[in-house]
């Protein structure tokens, strides 16, 4: 069975197109007394709705990364200009090749870099190879026998080869092919909630600011942890965290 991508959107994609909604946003409202007693936060919580995103994850398609039900703030900052690492994971709008049907909006996704622009793929013998030379998945948590065959493929200029972490489930490049980079809508930068589960998704240290804003929105979640429970939308988190 493919695990169809992670939709990121309150609109849901024409019925007849036949991917249901699997990744949904949604916010949770924040106690503004939880702020007050972090003053600093309002600074870098300030650049949220222009620099960041919080996110819903509502499929298994990055299982064992990103689990059904966790939160995750994506950085949007100098996006879709900013070169992707292999390793990130990304959110981008699915390309058209990805569909049999016209779609009403577009459907993001949230998968991890594999392939780089100039760079030739192929999977085979259940593992990743990049130009010919096998490829050490250190950011993987666990490694799980890849079981179709792919490639080799030449990834154009411009774009770049993406997999779910579940990959033999998961509705990715191996199905509809390189995702170009005009299609990146930002970066994963960590989990904030569950509580239990809140940790970095990068592969290399975030910038100042970065840390900062994670910092004190997993705070005020450790503070409260029956707030990421809550339904409520990405205007009004921003508003109580701010007001």
């Amino acid at each position: 069975m493919i695990v169809l991508p992670l939709i990121l959107t309150t609109q849901l994609i024409a019925p007849n197109v036949g991917h249901p909604a699997l990744f949904v946003r949604d916010m949770p409202a924040v106690d503004a007394e939880s702020l007050a007693q972090s003053p600093s936060a309002i600074e870098v919580l300030e650049q949220f709705p222009e620099n960041f995103e919080a996110r819903y994850v509502a499929s298994g398609s990055m299982l064992p990364t990103l689990e059904i039900d966790d939160k995750v703030i994506i950085d949007k900052r100098n996006y879709p200009s900013a070169s992707s690492q292999r390793g990130d994971i990304i959110l981008y709008n699915l390309p058209s090749t990805a569909f049999d049907a016209p779609i009403v909006n577009n459907t993001p996704a949230l998968h991890r870099v594999v392939g780089l622009p100039g760079e030739t793929i192929a999977v085979r013998d259940g593992q990743v190879y990049i130009d010919n030379q096998l490829l050490e998945e250190t950011y993987l948590p666990q490694i799980t026998p890849i079981d179709y065959e792919y490639g080799p493929q030449a990834i154009p200029e411009g774009h770049y080869f993406v997999l779910g972490d579940n990959r033999n489930v998961t509705f990715d490049s191996h199905i509809w092919g390189t995702l170009p980079q005009e299609s990146i809508l930002g970066k994963a930068i960590g989990i904030y909630c569950p509580v239990e589960r809140q940790t970095l998704l990068t592969i290399s240290p975030l910038d100042e600011d970065s840390q900062a804003l994670f910092d004190a929105i997993a705070g005020l979640f450790q503070n409260v942890p029956a707030l990421c429970h809550q339904q409520q939308s990405e205007a009004l988190l921003i508003g109580s965290l701010l007001n």
